[in-house]
């Protein structure tokens, strides 16, 4: 998540942009927004802040966010209205909105918005929004309080303003109020940030707050609150997009009140840990058969609760019945056929056609999932379509529409070890994609004209699995670093070798690996393919290219390296293997200096041995207490080898405080150091086994944790002999 501050959900204020768009919206957004704040509850305004949030820098008095669809003709129209006020109660809160920052809405969407500044008085002050600046996007920094109605984020393709709330004092109030609305499309889906919605807000607790929800009827919707958010209630007829109330419109609403903000908590999983609100709205019915609105519920109310169903999902599948033939699918089945030997098993020969179609696509993981089905059907490869919940969005009853939906394909359905081939990219191997797909709840399906569809697919609903996961071993980060003392400059020399696999190689592989490297191997691979000629006319362009490459990837490196240590110098980087290729791991050295990790006392040294296994987690005394389940991302192990040279002339002491062998049924940690040969040898591992704990067994976490830590501000003697 962005660090900015973020006015989420969608923020609004009273000024135009991208005037030259044409857009399509009946009535006048002015006087809809005006309708809005009417129907404000400003006894809300008036609640004091609760004794435990006094302390604060700043409260959120009361928001209010209305969300507005209206299908006509295949046609939707959505926009929605918000109105948030904020209680500054110290002067960092004072000097953090004295400057707001918002973006000019690109040419599809439209903002109308403003802000007020409430004195404590009751005096209200409206700003003249076309004083704000135009600012760089370098100028948005962490602490800004940054509108992002859309939240897109921070992006240098943007085009930001700068508005200053001059002379704010502790107990004033700060207003955002708003209107946004999309310019009108065919089949359209309100897009987020109007999928999921979070109560909590990023830093300041909530004392009310009210979500609502507008449709006429020929709206297809669904709308879910989870987590332990409030229930949704039926207010009788909505209000049409003109904020009119019109009998032919649903309403139903959220109240909340006294919300904390979003916990600091570490391993965190935000569609698990809060509670939140789910809604998602197409034209009713659609004529594309990929939409999960493309089912037409007859009975329009009952769709709050209305929970998808496994067969829900087979008019999805049912689009892979009529597979995708694109170039590299067709080509796939003519180029390999001299690589498959007649006992080559159907998961080797569907990973042979996976790594020959691979390459840097934008496409939806839905329709490369259609093109890699084409590919396999192409090769007589049989396979299953699955369609993955991620554990983020939680299970099929916990989703609204097939956006939160990962599809792939699987091979060796009946095999004890099945392959999963997932939206291609330079890095992806056979099996790997998200952390999140691990032990995730998943549907599988034979397509149509696969071998299996008539036996074991034909008049039967999707299959329901479980997803398999990746054991600690198998994403590991492992380091091994030989390291002798340079006096002179008072640093260590440093050769490390990085091995990496797994989603511990999936976090680095594109920061440390060239194109050209994964040309090399991939013609390597396909050494029967014919490798394309030089481009000579391009031969010096190309030069600069790998330059280019290379300075890139010593920089990134540098980065990774400064995480754990105080680097001196990057002498050089060597890739040993690129990872991408038939479930390998990523390697490679480099060398190095490290600056401040020992001292001289006296005729002796003392080295920061314990520094050496890079940074490790340091809890304080809040992290010890825990609200929140434990979700750590994945099953994991960090490992290091380290060997020092013990210089001429000296002995080492106290080695027996690096001894230390953890184990309990969440994590492990084991550490030792002895005197091998010439070396100190310092081993550290340290194993997270799950990715799932319930918040009791938090302990458990803390226990390795703080011994990991520990460790790393252990030192070692070097005694003068």
């Amino acid at each position: 998540m962005n660090k900015c501050f973020l006015i989420c959900a969608a923020t609004v204020l009273l000024a135009f942009f991208n005037t030259q768009a044409q857009y399509v919206r009946r009535g006048d957004p002015v006087k809809a927004l005006e309708e809005f704040m009417k129907i404000t509850n400003d006894d809300d305004l008036k609640t004091p802040t609760p004794e435990k949030w006094k302390n604060e820098s700043a409260v959120i008095v009361s928001q209010d966010f209305a969300y507005y669809a209206e299908s006509s003709k295949m046609i939707l129209s959505s926009d929605m209205t918000f109105r948030q006020r904020f209680r500054l109660q110290d002067k960092a809160a004072v000097s953090r909105f004295s400057e707001v920052i918002f973006y000019d809405m690109p040419e599809d969407d439209r903002i109308l918005f403003g802000i007020r500044v409430i004195k404590p008085d009751g005096k209200e002050i409206d700003l003249n929004m076309a004083d704000a600046v135009e600012i760089s996007v370098m100028d948005v920094h962490d602490e800004s309080v940054f509108i992002d109605p859309l939240e897109i984020g921070v992006s240098s393709e943007k085009n930001y303003r700068k508005m200053a709330v001059p002379q704010l004092e502790i107990g004033d109030e700060i207003e955002f109020f708003g209107l946004h609305y999309m310019k009108t499309s065919y089949q359209m889906t309100i897009a987020a940030p109007f999928d999921n919605l979070y109560l909590n807000h990023n830093y300041y607790p909530i004392l009310k707050q009210r979500y609502e929800f507008n449709m006429n009827k020929n709206c297809s919707y669904r709308i879910l609150t989870l987590n332990g958010c409030p229930s949704l209630n039926q207010e009788g007829p909505g209000s049409d997009i003109d904020r009119k109330t019109n009998p032919e419109y649903l309403r139903f609403s959220v109240i909340d009140s006294n919300r904390e903000k979003f916990s600091d908590e570490r391993f965190l999983l935000y569609g698990q840990s809060y509670p939140q609100i789910k809604f998602h709205v197409t034209t009713r019915p659609t004529y594309s058969k990929y939409w999960l609105s493309e089912s037409d519920f007859n009975n329009y109310p009952s769709e709050v609760d209305k929970k998808i169903q496994p067969n829900d999902l087979l008019e999805i599948f049912r689009t892979f019945d009529r597979p995708i033939h694109d170039y590299a699918s067709k080509y796939s089945a003519l180029a390999l056929n001299e690589y498959f030997d007649k006992d080559m098993l159907p998961e080797n020969k569907a990973g042979m056609v996976y790594y020959y179609i691979r390459g840097n696509y934008n496409y939806s993981n839905f329709y490369d999932a259609h093109v890699i089905s084409a590919a396999m059907m192409q090769n007589k490869i049989d396979h299953r379509i699955v369609a993955v919940i991620p554990r983020s969005a939680g299970t099929l009853a916990d989703i609204v529409s097939d956006d939160e939906i990962i599809f792939c394909v699987e091979v060796g359905a009946d095999t004890d070890h099945p392959v999963y081939f997932f939206s291609r990219n330079y890095y992806n191997n056979v099996s790997e994609y998200h952390y999140l797909v691990d032990g995730a709840e998943a549907y599988a399906y034979f397509p149509k004209k696969t071998a299996s569809y008539k036996l074991k697919q034909k008049n039967r609903p999707p299959y329901q699995i479980v997803m398999p996961v990746r054991e600690s071993a198998d994403n590991d980060y492992h380091t091994i670093l030989r390291a002798s003392f340079d006096f002179e400059k008072e640093c260590l020399n440093a050769d490390a070798r990085v091995y990496a696999t797994g989603y511990r190689k999936q976090v680095i592989v594109e920061e440390v690996l060239t194109n050209d490297e994964i040309q090399k191997e991939y013609y390597a691979l396909f050494s029967k393919s014919k490798k394309p000629e030089p481009d000579l006319k391009n031969q010096e362009r190309e030069t600069l290219k790998k330059e280019e490459d290379a300075k890139t990837r010593h920089d990134a490196v540098l980065e990774l390296l400064k995480r754990d240590y105080e680097i001196g110098e990057l002498k050089s980087v060597e890739m040993i293997n690129t990872g991408c290729f038939k479930n390998t791991e990523l390697s490679y050295k480099q060398t190095f200096t490290i600056n401040h990790v020992f001292t001289k006392a006296g005729r002796n040294i003392i080295l920061d041995l314990g520094k050496l296994a890079g940074s490790q987690i340091e809890l304080e005394e809040k992290d010890l207490k825990r609200e929140h389940d434990v979700y750590y991302a994945y099953k994991a192990m960090n490992s290091y080898e380290i060997y020092v040279t013990i210089p001429d002339g000296y002995s080492v002491e106290n080695l027996n405080e690096f001894n230390i062998n953890i184990d309990n049924e969440c994590m492990s940690l084991f550490t030792s150091a002895e005197v091998e040969n010439n070396d100190i040898h310092f081993t550290f591992r340290k194993v997270y086994k799950s990715f799932y704990d319930p918040k009791e067994n938090w302990p458990k976490y803390v226990e390795v944790l703080e011994a990991a830590y520990d460790i790393t501000q252990k030192k070692v003697v070097l005694k003068k002999i």
